[in-house]
């Protein structure tokens, strides 16, 4: 009797707990609720309630395969609780097993017809399997007609109120399917000792934090007009620009120049923009307060950065209020020359400077070199790359800017094909379209058949990416079976739609676990790996690590595995409520060793 009174002291306290953690509705509370319900399970493994209640917190936190087989154990427990039903039924729609779902929400309507989300819910999956089923009656065993052939862009009209960017002779979905279709399934990347290229994970439609990733770590390049890193005060390094502003300016700019590459772009500075440019120089390299007024004379000076200059100089006035005359020093000389007489001021500042203020620069400039090797780069002549980025799959869904994430991909693909690299995800899959979003903005936004060019072109996206031979990168993760090699990957025919089983679905799917060995995949597709597995696969291979994505973290990057196996997440706040951060990573050919960049999630707009 006191075992019995101890339960349900325990029971009381657990669910205490349940009833005071807001599940299900705040960042972090589905681990939390997971957590909890699995301590009622063990004390009262009957109850069908909480296995339902798991099933939506493992939902919610996309394992989905658990929250079919929570959903399943509550039904079984109790035939009668519709919540199971509904339960198992939004697991079976989330793995892409509708005619499983709509048996579950058929049931659920009949007991509750005037539930309306039960009833959305049934409608959207009874018209996803009608449409699979008339696919299937219609398809041959012909090759499959590209969308691109059928396509009359000639004939298509763009609504008379239309003022934004207009491409001139750009067929962006057309061209980068080209470009797509002639890369192999695994790209090979060498990067030399100076070169660096930056890896981002999920985006998920969360087009501001994408602009984001672009304003921290500078616009991908051909050869470095961008810096890697981090840039304090908002302001991205941009061509040869420091671009200050909210996001919404900061995007509106962007994308001027962007779509409108051959044109001039027209910038909008703040109050502290900076005076002019200078003639034949390069951007300056320090970040200038504001100005004093004429009257008290320009206290500020303008540096000067040139290559193989002799004698050039700009000098720059200096006043001081009060003085009679308004007499000014002037600096300068040139080299050779003598200085010229000036005012007092002028010679102090020139004998504390070390001469000749902003004086002559052969080549590469001792202060311009300081700034380089502060920012971690080389100066002219021996500078390296860092304008090569990776995005590792997962661009569309979820989030409410799809379309524009997916699009300035491209274009950037378009525009930098050899240093502007993307991998395919789990959701660049018909599917997941279907599920979450994608499918059904790109249908709201412009047509059906722009749909099917979308699915088209992710068929022909790269499933893995290989850095120096030594770093392999993949969207989702390793193999359900031992033995595969890299020849193995690069023999994948892409140019479809996932299986629900191999090395395909895997690349997509597949997790790491802390466990040595394989598991039954939390999301009810494809497996677990541990850490046992990961190095069986890299000595086969002679690799040093994977990088992968896949998964939410909250701090947007994980190291497991020994350091063999790393996660990296850039979709911050992912859904507007994890509260995660996002990351991206630098890698360096000298070493490759992984450098981690954190970020938060910036203001969008309120709408979806």
């Amino acid at each position: 009797m006191r075992v019995q009174d101890k339960i349900h002291r325990i029971e009381n306290i657990l669910e205490r707990r349940l009833a005071s953690c807001p599940t299900l509705g705040r960042p972090k509370d589905y681990e939390n609720a997971v957590k909890y319900y699995t301590q009622a399970i063990e004390l009262n493994p009957t109850n069908a309630i909480y296995y339902a209640n798991r099933s939506l917190a493992y939902l919610r936190t996309e394992c989905y395969g658990y929250a079919l087989a929570d959903a399943t154990k509550s039904i079984d427990l109790d035939k009668k609780y519709i919540k199971g039903y509904y339960r198992r039924a939004t697991s079976n729609m989330a793995l892409g097993k509708f005619k499983a779902a709509l048996r579950d929400y058929e049931t659920v309507v009949k007991v509750k017809p005037n539930d309306k989300d039960a009833k959305m819910k049934y409608q959207e999956c009874n018209k996803i399997v009608k449409q699979k089923a008339f696919e299937r009656a219609i398809a041959s065993d012909e090759h499959k007609r590209s969308v691109v052939d059928s396509l009359d862009i000639e004939n298509m009209t763009i609504e008379d109120e239309y003022s934004g960017p207009k491409l001139e002779n750009g067929k962006i979905l057309v061209q980068v399917k080209e470009v797509l279709s002639k890369l192999p399934t695994l790209v090979e990347t060498t990067l030399k000792e100076t070169e660096k290229i930056t890896i981002c994970g999920d985006t998920h439609g969360q087009y501001y934090d994408l602009l984001n990733i672009f304003e921290l770590n500078g616009l991908p390049s051909e050869d470095n007009p961008y810096v890697s890193g981090f840039f304090g005060g908002g302001v991205a390094r941009w061509g040869g620009w420091r671009v200050r502003g909210s996001a919404g300016s900061w995007r509106e700019r962007w994308l001027w120049s962007f779509w409108e590459r051959e044109g001039k772009e027209e910038r909008k500075e703040g109050k502290e923009e900076e005076e002019g440019r200078k003639e034949g120089g390069k951007e300056r390299k320090e970040k200038r307060k504001g100005r004093k007024g004429e009257k008290e004379g320009m206290k500020r000076r303008k540096r000067k950065e040139g290559k193989e200059r002799k004698g050039r100089k700009r000098g720059k006035r200096e006043g001081k209020k009060g003085r009679e005359g308004g007499k000014e020093g002037r600096k300068g000389g040139n080299e050779g020359e003598k200085g010229r007489k000036g005012e007092k001021e002028g010679r102090k500042r020139r004998k504390r400077k070390g001469g000749k203020e902003g004086g002559r620069k052969e080549g590469r400039g001792k202060e311009r070199k300081e700034e380089e090797e502060e920012e971690g780069r080389e100066g002219k002549g021996g500078r390296g790359r860092e304008g090569n980025k990776l995005f590792n799959g997962d661009f569309v869904d979820r989030g409410s800017f799809s379309v524009e994430v997916i699009l300035t991909l491209f274009g950037f693909k378009l525009l930098y094909p050899d240093h502007f690299h993307l991998l395919r995800g789990n959701h660049e899959t018909d599917n997941m379209n279907q599920i979450y979003g994608f499918e059904g903005e790109v249908k709201a936004k412009y047509t059906a058949q722009m749909f099917e060019l979308f699915s088209e072109v992710f068929e022909w996206l790269p499933l893995v990416q290989c850095i120096n031979g030594k770093v392999l990168i993949m969207h989702g993760g390793l193999f359900s079976e031992d033995g595969v090699m890299l020849d193995d990957i690069r023999k994948i025919e892409r140019n479809r739609q996932p299986p629900d089983s191999g090395p395909m679905c895997d690349l997509l799917w597949s997790d790491p676990q802390p466990q040595s060995g394989r598991s039954v995949s939390k999301r009810g597709v494809s497996c677990q790996f541990g850490p046992d597995v990961t190095k069986g696969f890299l000595e086969s291979n002679h690799l040093d690590y994977i990088i992968r994505s896949h998964e939410v973290k909250p701090e947007g990057y994980e190291v497991a595995h020994d350091g063999k196996c790393v996660t990296v997440f850039s979709a911050p706040n992912y859904c507007d409520q994890m509260g995660n951060k996002g990351a991206y990573i630098h890698l360096q050919g000298s070493d490759l060793q992984p450098e981690f960049h954190q970020f938060t999630a910036v203001v969008s707009p309120g709408f979806r």
